[in-house]
């Protein structure tokens, strides 16, 4: 009776055990699922992707107690069973953010399946979370197969307007420069079938923008973002399969300066390279295309493209865009374009280690600002307020004779007395090129028209050329920076409080351009001591996962051997002071150098991904051993920029930087071990 008893209380216990293991969890359910911190990514490069999950949980002392992932090439597959890319199996763990993917080699281009599981803190389960997706990048340089690199064959401009007066502080006259044309590259193809997929990957040395069948394609602008060209650039992946037709289709491009091409300013500063510029701007594109009966084919650049100079006679990232509309070409970028006078594109093979598909958010066209106040400065001229500081350009809508010359002098100040406007350091200076954006009339009629190549820091704009008093009809301010999402905010019963916080975001917007810059019209450089001194703000307002990433490369490839300070026999590999770029300013001092330290450890604390620490480690290590080899016999350090323009400040004579290069070394010492 006994024995019989034991087995039945057995039995029950198993069954409740059971129906336990099958009872699901109502508690908690899935908010969002991303891949390498984004929600269904279209170009992953890494090998091992990240994965988390975001839960809304119904209730108090809730938490996940395991995990379950399944990855597959397709949905069908995607079950227990059948998951034939990655299967985790069941894992006890709290880990919700960024686990690292272990299963089979993930392959270019393919598109993979996912979904995840949790178990509470009662062991109970929730059902699986909606199918999710992600696709790979190119990869390698073999995935981008015949496409070729493509340059203008040749300068055709002949414009008056296409040169601009170049002047730096030391010269006493200007020269007249006009740097590389901006190029519009064009081809055709015949789409014989159906598509069902049509993926676009395009690299720019230089900035571009795509066109198909006459129209751009994607939101961004100044894409992409800015590299040390010669050992890492960026593509961006497209998906225009809604966009392409069955027969032909017209593909455009673009092509300006950037920063890859930018020959003018900073040639005489005596600390970077003489010539800033990479080369003549270059384009690749790939078009990879799948019909509806499973075959596939590639569209790219190569030699059967066509070229010629165009409309934009003059583009400089410090001095801005001149278009002259006598040489606009038509409906270039449609079908049946009669291009018989273009030249045939140059193939080129530029120096270039590696590129890898841009993982940032895009720069983009952000906010839209109409005139605040509208007044004549002292010369006649008419001058508009918007009222607020910004990075980006102004759009025209003006209506003029033919030939008539509309100049816009872009400046952030007035002078003191607040009747014209005061250009500092908008006006050239030591970069040699005053902020001036330059539009020539082709008719009498309205024309509209904004820049595609340069941006400027400015509140303010003096309008030289028009006959009537400008208004939000006319002109317009553009916000233009990198499309960073706000995730944090503040606010408090301080009115002085919150006016700081305000300026300080409108600092950091106004000053990411791919890079996080000094400022966004002088120098529009990424300084390091400038990178991580708001770097900390920045996490604590806005999604900077992915940025900080991207300039931890920038710092990496610009880095370059250096003697140590009291063992010169030994070399390290030390970043520069501003980066990326050929305008270096030697190499970074500790005071500005230790953003190689900073900005890994900050993305870790604030995301908790330690992958970015780890990938870094020996670079700060190294670096840190190469900050302690300037330690004097009185153990301080004696290297740093010290407290930077302090008032009465000689830069050459700036001799008590040790107290401050001494904090960041104790305080580089105590992350570091």
């Amino acid at each position: 009776m006994t024995k019989q008893y034991l087995f039945l209380i057995s039995i029950l216990c198993l069954m409740v055990s059971c129906d336990t293991n099958n009872q699901e969890s109502d508690s908690l359910q899935f908010e969002k699922l991303l891949v390498n911190a984004k929600e269904n990514p279209s170009a992953i490069e890494s090998e091992q992707p990240l994965f988390s999950w975001v839960i809304n949980a119904q209730g108090y002392h809730k938490s996940q107690s395991s995990y379950h992932i399944l990855v597959a090439t397709s949905e069908d597959k995607l079950t227990e069973r059948d998951a034939d890319v990655w299967n985790s199996e069941k894992v006890d763990s709290e880990k919700s953010s960024f686990v690292k993917y272990e299963g089979k080699p993930l392959e270019a281009i393919k598109t993979y399946y996912w979904k995840v599981k949790i178990w509470d803190e009662s062991k109970l389960a929730t059902s699986w979370s909606d199918v999710q997706q992600f696709q790979m990048g190119l990869m390698n340089a073999e995935n981008w197969e015949n496409a070729k690199w493509i340059t203008l064959n040749k300068d055709t401009r002949t414009s008056p307007h296409q040169y601009r007066d170049y002047k730096t502080g030391r010269m006493k006259t200007p020269v007249e420069v006009n740097g590389f044309a901006a190029s519009y590259f064009r081809n055709e193809v015949d789409i014989p079938k159906t598509v069902t997929n049509v993926q676009a990957y395009i690299c720019g040395l230089g900035y571009y923008e795509l066109f198909l069948n006459g129209k751009k394609v994607g939101d961004h602008v100044l894409d992409p973002a800015p590299s040390n060209y010669d050992k890492q650039a960026y593509y961006v992946k497209y998906d225009i399969t809604d966009a392409l037709e069955s027969g032909k289709n017209a593909f455009g491009i673009i092509l300006g300066n950037g920063f890859y091409g930018q020959n003018i300013s900073w040639k005489r500063d005596p600390e970077s390279d003489r010539d800033l510029a990479y080369g003549p701007p270059a384009v690749k594109l790939l078009v990879k295309l799948t019909y509806n009966d499973g075959t596939q084919e590639d569209f790219y650049t190569d030699k059967t493209w066509k070229e010629s100079t165009g409309p934009i006679v003059f583009n400089n990232i410090y001095g801005g865009d001149t278009y002259d509309a006598n040489y606009e070409l038509g409906d270039w970028t449609a079908i049946d374009y009669d291009d018989t006078a273009w030249e045939y594109a140059k193939v080129i093979t530029p120096k270039i280690k590696k590129i890898s598909a841009q993982q940032i958010p895009p720069i983009k066209k952000l906010k839209v600002l109409e005139p605040q106040k509208v007044f004549k400065g002292t010369d006649g001229e008419w001058i508009v307020d918007f009222g607020q500081n910004i990075a980006g350009w102004v759009q025209l809508n003006v209506q003029e004779k033919k030939d008539q010359l509309i100049e816009v002098i872009t400046t952030e100040a007035l002078l003191t007395n607040g009747k014209d406007v005061f250009q500092g350091s908008t006006g050239g200076g030591a970069n040699g090129m005053p902020q001036i954006y330059k539009y020539i009339c082709k008719s009498d009629d309205l024309e509209s028209w904004e820049p595609k190549f340069s941006y400027h820091g400015f509140r303010y704009a003096k309008i030289k050329g028009i006959s009537s008093k400008p208004d939000a009809d006319m002109i317009k301010a553009v916000l233009v920076a990198t499309d960073i999402q706000e995730t944090g905010n503040f606010t408090s019963s301080d009115s002085l409080l919150n006016k700081m916080h305000s300026i300080s975001k409108w600092t950091i917007v106004d000053n990411l351009h791919g890079i996080p810059e000094d400022c966004p019209h002088r120098e529009k450089c990424g300084w390091l001591g400038d990178a991580h001194s708001f770097c900390e703000y920045a996490l604590y307002n806005y999604d900077m996962y992915d940025f900080y990433k991207k300039y931890m490369e920038d710092i990496r490839t610009q880095m370059r051997l250096t003697k140590g300070h009291n063992n010169p026999e030994v070399k390290f590999q030390v970043p520069t002071m501003i980066a990326p770029g050929k305008r270096t300013s030697t190499y970074a001092k500790i005071d500005w150098g230790v953003a190689t330290m900073y900005l890994p450890w900050y993305n870790y604390m604030f995301y908790g991904d330690d992958t970015i620490v780890k990938e870094y480690y020996e670079d700060m290590k190294n670096l840190t051993d190469f900050y302690l080899d300037f330690k004097g016999d009185n153990g301080i350090m004696q290297d740093g920029m010290g407290d930077w323009c302090p008032p009465l400040w000689d830069r050459r004579k700036n001799l008590v930087p040790w107290s401050v290069s001494l904090l960041f070394l104790l305080m580089l010492i105590s992350m570091m071990f």
